[in-house]
């Protein structure tokens, strides 16, 4: 029989294993980072550049003043001032010690020696420290934004300067331009001399008034304030009135710094109803005073209505 020759085994077929790379390899971290910085830096910049709500309600309530090409007309308050008599001054003298270097001080005469005389009314020349800060507040807003304004006090302002103008009134019973466009307005200043001034709502039962008031103390100190805030299409004028008022100084102060914090002002405003910038708007607010320093106000009343005639 034939020898049976044997077959050679047939040769291993090499198997390839293929390694791919892992990802988290050192030479692929670069395109990671960069799709995710790059979803990072988008993030951030529609953060960023995109108003948030409250500022976005915040640009609607100064629009028409951005849009303007003039600058906004900023009426201050003139609080009458009375000044002592330099016979007063001489009496006082006579009665305290010299001093150096020679200050301010208070009176020191008996009432018995003094009379009507004695205090010379002073017009047109003194500004309350909270119309002060409320002025200086808007004018850094507004000057940061590239819009000039106008400082005025408000007695020297004539009603021709204030046709077609967006203008700005601080101060409620020592403003007369305040007192005197506020005839159709929900809330109202009203003032009884020598007693108290009152924030009232024109449209109060008169069986149920509804106002808000502080003590009248002669120094002028106060544990609570009271603010208007308006925002007025005025036929009456043409233009835009705004108005920053307090009863006392400090809630003048307040409301001027509410007026430029877009977001405390912003999220009052987005409370209101839907399309208050068309209308004419207002806000009470109540103010809680801190050792002469106003705090956070508080929104205590509010009102967005349909534009009406000031000449009632």
């Amino acid at each position: 029989a034939p020898e049976e020759i044997p077959m050679p085994a047939p040769a291993p077929v090499p198997v390839v294993v293929e390694h791919k790379a892992p990802w988290w390899k050192p030479k692929r971290w670069p395109l990671y980072y960069g799709a995710v910085l790059a979803i990072v830096a988008g993030v951030v910049a529609v953060r960023w550049y995109a108003p948030s709500p409250n500022a976005a309600e915040f640009l609607k309530f100064w629009q028409p003043v951005f849009k303007s090409d003039e600058p906004l007309l900023i009426a201050v308050a003139h609080p009458i001032v009375y000044h002592p008599s330099g016979r007063a001054i001489r009496l006082s003298e006579a009665n305290q010690p010299p001093q150096y270097p020679v200050v301010q001080r208070p009176l020191q005469v008996p009432p018995n020696q003094l009379n009507g005389s004695d205090f010379v009314p002073v017009f047109n020349q003194y500004v309350g420290f909270g119309d002060m800060v409320a002025a200086n507040e808007v004018s850094s807003m507004l000057s940061r934004k590239s819009k000039g304004v106008r400082i005025r006090m408000a007695n020297n302002i004539n009603f021709a300067d204030l046709r077609k103008a967006q203008t700005l009134l601080i101060g409620a019973v020592t403003n007369h331009w305040t007192m005197e466009l506020q005839q159709a307005w929900r809330y109202r200043f009203s003032w009884t001399p020598g007693t108290r001034t009152v924030i009232a709502d024109a449209k109060a039962a008169a069986s149920a008034p509804q106002e808000w008031s502080i003590p009248a103390n002669d120094d002028g100190s106060t544990l609570d304030d009271y603010v208007l805030v308006c925002r007025i299409h005025s036929g009456f004028t043409g233009g835009l009135v705004m108005v920053a008022a307090g009863l006392k100084q400090f809630g003048t102060e307040a409301a001027g710094r509410l007026l430029v914090d877009q977001e405390q002002m912003g999220a009052i405003l987005r409370k209101l109803p839907a399309g208050w910038e068309n209308r004419n708007m207002q806000l009470v607010l109540h103010v809680r005073v801190i050792g002469n320093q106003p705090a956070q106000p508080e929104v205590v009343g509010s009102s967005s209505e349909e534009h009406t005639s000031e000449l009632q």
